[in-house]
Formats: C-alpha cells, sequence, structure tokens
C-alpha cells in the first residue's frame, strides 16, 4: 500500500495512478491532516477521515471525488475530526440513522399502541395521516424539519382549508411527542408552527327566530328526526351520544339518563328534565327495538337526520321571511317554483320498477350481512389477544347493523363482562398495593398518645385474641333504621369526598372502581336481597364487635 502526503488539488488528483492489484492506496492533505484520499486499483477515488479516538483508529467515508470539492472535503474533514477530539465516534451517529424509525413505522406504531387504544377518533388520525402525509413515510423521523411541516401546513390550508391543516399539524405534533415519550432521541419538527385562525361556526338561533324553528319543528314529518333534535335540545348531549341512545340506558322512574362512555372514554349520568322524559315515554308507547331512534332502514340507530334538518331549517327561514310583508311575494314565487319541481321529481321516481328496488334491497342486505361477518370475526381474533376494549368495539360495530344477532349479543356479553372483570382486577391490584404501603407506614409512624387514647402493647394482644363473641354486642346497630342512616351518610367516591366531607368516607380505588361500574350504588346497599347488602353488613358490624370500647 502506498502512502503519500502532498497538497489536494484537482489536477494532483485526477493524476495519480490506480493502486496495485487488490490493493488500496492512502494519501494525506497537508491542509487537513484527519483528510484522506483512498485510490482502488479500478481507479475510484474517495474522500475519507483518518483519527485516533482513544488510541483506537477512527475511519470514516466523506464521499467520492467528483462528487464532492476537495473545499468542502476538507470542511467536513475538519468538522469530524473536531467531533471525534470530543469523543464522538461518527460511524456511531450514522450507523444510528441507518437504525431510526421511519415516519411511517412511526406512525404504525402510535396507531397500535396509543390512537386505537385512547382515542374514539382514531379513524380519523389514520384516515388524514395516510391522505396528506403518506410521502413522508420512507423517511427518517430526524429528516422531517420545521420547514417541511410549515410547508406542508400552508399548502393545505390553501388547497383544502385552514382548519385542516391546522388539525394536521395537531396529529404530527401528536406522533412525535409519542416518538419522544417511547424513547426517540430527536426534537418536535412540528412544534412552534404557527397556525391558521380559525373562524367560528358556530350559529346562535335569536329570541326572534325561536317560534319559526319550533313551529317549523312542528311540522316536520319525521317524527324520529324531531324527537332527536329535542333531546338534543333538552340534554345538551353530543350528536353521536344521542344518537345512539339505548332504553337499556334509561332510568324513567329516576328520569336518568346513563352514557355508558363519552368521548374522553368516562360514563356520564344526565338528569332528564320533564319534557324530555315525556318525548322518551311517547316514543317506549310505540318502541320495539333497543335503540331509542332507530333506523327505519337498517337493524342499527338513525344515522345523522341531515336531510330533516335541513328541511326544518328551510321551512323556518321562509316562516321567517313570510312574517315580513316587503319580501312575502317573493317568497310565494319561490314556494310555487319549488313545488312544481318536486311535484316532477316524484312522477320520475315512481316511474323505477319494483324489482329494481327489490334487488337493491337484496344487495343492500347481502352487504350488510357480509360486515356484520367482519365485525365478529375481527371481535373474536381482539378477544382472543386479550384486547377486550377492542372487542367489544368491534361487537358494537356489528350490533349496529343487526341489533337481533344473537351472535353478536352473546360476544357482547361476554365481552363486556371480561373488560369489567380485567378493569376490577386492575384496580384491586393498585388498591392492595396502596393498602400495603399505608399499613407499613402506620406501623412505623410514631403516633403521638394522649389522655383519652394510649396504645398499650399489652392490652392489644390480649383483645386481639378475644372473638367477637366474647362483646356484648351494640343491638342499636342492627336495626334498619340504623342501617339506612349510615348508608345515608356513606360518601361514595372522590366526587361526593369532596362534595360532603362530613360522613363516612368511602373513597380510594377500589370504591371508586366499584362506582364507577355499577357494582355499589346507595339503592344496591339498602336492598336487603342483593349481593352487595350481604357483603357490606358483615365489614360494618366486624370493627363494632371486635373494638376494645363502643360510644
Amino acid at each position: 500500500m502506498t502512502s503519500k502526503t502532498f497538497n489536494f488539488t484537482i489536477n494532483a488528483i485526477t493524476a495519480l495512478p490506480n493502486a496495485s492489484t487488490g490493493k488500496r492506496d492512502q494519501y494525506q492533505d497537508i491542509k487537513e491532516k484527519a483528510l484522506r484520499l483512498e485510490v482502488t486499483d479500478k481507479g475510484k477515488k474517495t474522500f475519507k477521515v483518518y483519527r485516533k479516538m482513544q488510541g483506537r483508529p477512527i475511519r470514516y467515508t466523506i464521499g467520492d471525488f467528483g462528487d464532492w470539492t476537495i473545499e468542502n472535503a476538507r470542511k467536513s474533514a475538519g468538522k469530524i475530526s473536531a467531533d471525534i477530539a470530543l469523543g464522538v465516534n461518527p460511524n456511531s451517529e450514522k450507523q444510528k440513522i441507518r437504525q431510526e424509525m421511519t415516519f411511517g413505522t412511526m406512525f404504525q406504531e402510535y396507531m397500535e399502541r396509543y390512537s386505537k387504544k385512547h382515542k374514539r377518533s382514531w379513524k380519523y388520525d389514520e384516515r388524514e395521516i395516510n391522505r396528506f402525509v403518506s410521502h413522508w413515510f420512507n423517511r427518517k423521523l430526524s429528516a422531517i424539519t420545521f420547514n417541511d411541516v410549515q410547508r406542508l401546513h400552508h399548502q393545505i390550508g390553501m388547497n383544502s382549508g385552514q382548519t385542516q391543516a391546522n388539525n394536521l399539524v395537531r396529529r404530527v405534533h401528536a406522533i412525535y411527542n409519542k416518538a419522544i415519550e417511547w424513547g426517540w432521541d430527536g426534537s418536535n419538527p412540528a412544534k412552534g408552527i404557527k397556525k391558521f385562525k380559525e373562524k367560528s361556526r358556530e350559529r346562535f338561533l335569536t329570541p326572534k327566530e325561536l317560534p319559526f324553528f319550533f313551529a317549523a319543528l312542528r311540522e316536520e314529518e319525521n317524527e324520529t328526526a324531531c324527537d332527536y333534535i329535542l333531546m338534543s335540545l333538552y340534554t345538551g348531549a353530543r350528536k353521536s351520544n344521542v344518537l345512539s341512545m339505548r332504553w337499556a340506558e334509561i332510568d324513567l322512574e329516576q328520569s336518568l339518563w346513563r352514557i355508558p362512555e363519552t368521548k374522553n372514554g368516562e360514563p356520564l349520568t344526565i338528569a332528564l328534565s320533564e319534557e324530555a322524559v315525556d318525548v322518551l315515554l311517547r316514543r317506549k308507547k310505540h318502541s320495539n327495538s333497543v335503540w331509542v331512534f332507530p333506523s327505519d332502514k337498517t337493524h342499527g340507530h338513525v344515522a345523522d337526520p341531515t336531510k330533516a334538518w335541513k328541511r326544518i331549517l328551510t321551512n323556518a327561514t321562509i316562516k321567517f321571511w313570510y312574517s315580513h310583508t316587503h319580501i312575502r311575494p317573493l317568497v310565494e314565487q319561490a314556494q310555487q317554483k319549488k313545488s312544481n319541481a318536486d311535484a316532477k321529481d316524484l312522477a320520475d321516481r315512481m316511474t323505477q320498477s319494483q324489482a329494481d328496488l327489490d334487488r337493491e334491497e337484496a344487495e343492500n342486505r347481502q352487504i350488510n350481512e357480509l360486515a356484520v361477518t367482519r365485525n365478529l370475526d375481527q371481535a373474536n381474533l381482539e378477544f382472543q389477544k386479550g384486547q377486550f376494549a377492542r372487542s367489544l368495539e368491534f361487537v358494537d360495530e356489528a350490533l349496529l347493523r343487526s341489533p337481533n344477532n344473537q351472535t353478536a349479543l352473546a360476544l357482547r356479553d361476554l365481552a363486556d363482562r371480561a373488560r369489567h372483570a380485567s378493569a376490577v382486577q386492575t384496580a384491586k391490584e393498585r388498591w392492595r398495593s396502596e393498602w400495603n404501603k399505608t399499613f407499613l407506614e402506620l406501623q412505623h409512624a410514631n403516633l403521638p398518645q394522649t389522655e383519652t387514647v394510649v396504645f398499650d402493647p399489652v392490652r392489644w394482644a390480649a383483645v386481639s385474641q378475644r372473638t367477637p363473641a366474647s362483646y356484648s354486642k351494640p343491638t342499636e346497630l342492627y336495626t334498619p333504621e340504623a342501617y339506612r342512616e349510615s348508608v345515608e351518610l356513606m360518601r361514595i367516591g372522590k366526587a361526593e369526598i369532596e362534595a360532603s366531607p362530613d360522613g363516612i368516607d368511602l373513597g380510594g380505588p377500589m370504591f371508586e372502581t366499584l362506582r364507577l361500574v355499577g357494582m355499589m350504588s346507595r339503592e344496591q346497599l339498602l336492598d336487603t336481597s342483593s349481593q352487595l347488602f350481604r357483603q357490606s353488613l358483615p365489614s360494618l358490624r366486624a370493627p363494632f364487635e371486635t373494638a376494645m370500647a363502643f360510644m
């Protein structure tokens, strides 16, 4: 191997001969000592860096002569040499970049580990990222810069809308935040992007418009759509929750509606007004569906009644305009033209053959059955993996299409019980850990002694060996009146404890979990036939019957 030092110039490097067969010649630059030029037996010339770090030689390839100018190669060699002097191995950094996750891989991990498990809107994440950012999927996470995100934000804002552009930046920001949280060593390129100012799309009815709106609502022929709109007004609940309202969630005697799962994943109980109860009682008389607002076309609940809503708004607007005498003639003229157009449209639709309608219905039924089968197959796969909540989601999708499907109903009950059991078991473990920790802290605590309460180890050891039968039972405790009073004093869960601290505190993970899953309530505690009553009364008796003193 030939080794030589000289001042690198284009002419000097071009004139270098090929190395001997099977050999590589190395040349060193005079101006930048870390810069090397390697020449192969085929005549290929490559710029490299050579320097020792902690006594070990480090060789790093910059690039081919011809692709790199000599000046740029010297600058790069100088920077790499300085990094090596600081203890940074450039080959390790290059390997790290090669092994770094691509944006597409990170997005898939984000969907599986976070979005699908914790966000009800995960389908929007999947749709929007695939629609606008798929060209980034093969790029390394660190290769996407602030300028890339800024350009994309501007482009989408101009072509697809400013709100959509802002939402996409929020999604990219969330993906990078999760990458950092899960160990990726980099910065978030979406951080600091200035978003477009979004205009509110809210529209409120004025007091003058309200009478015309309710008049139009009364005239609407679609009774289900009218009742849905009224229920939305009376409860203030989200559209998706009102549309999917089930009779099983309604307690008409208590005037309560318990939503099993809201947008944030938590259950919610809404007190129903008299007007809302009247609507429900009227619908209950003629209902034979599990849904409060069943669909006329499918076995699921009604979809967003957009057409009926538009008709109501149009009718209300016409009534509002009609109340102004100076524009009433224009309104009448427009109504006449619309009537003529509607008559023609009705005649055209009546010419369609019944065979076509039957064929369409059969096709829709077949598509629906296939979709139900796919939902149940996916629910089975998720259940086998222990993903009970995901399994329940697929079963619910199947029930939306086929509410009376016996397989789906059985699977839903099984998945729901498995999900609750899993949640309760997790809470038990957390509660048990908290109990042990608190018990150890109290065991080692230096508690102050008072005149009325003195801890006597000898007395306690003697008393602890005695059985409850050795004491005179406090008979008043066992009267129904005393038990009812105790239940009324109970504060079940954090919210009740904070609202009224004076009482019997039933807080902590275990009681909170029992309350959330519907396994603990005052009604159940007072019901002498319930399992909760049979388990809770002995637990209340034990402290009194084994106490050293009873007041």
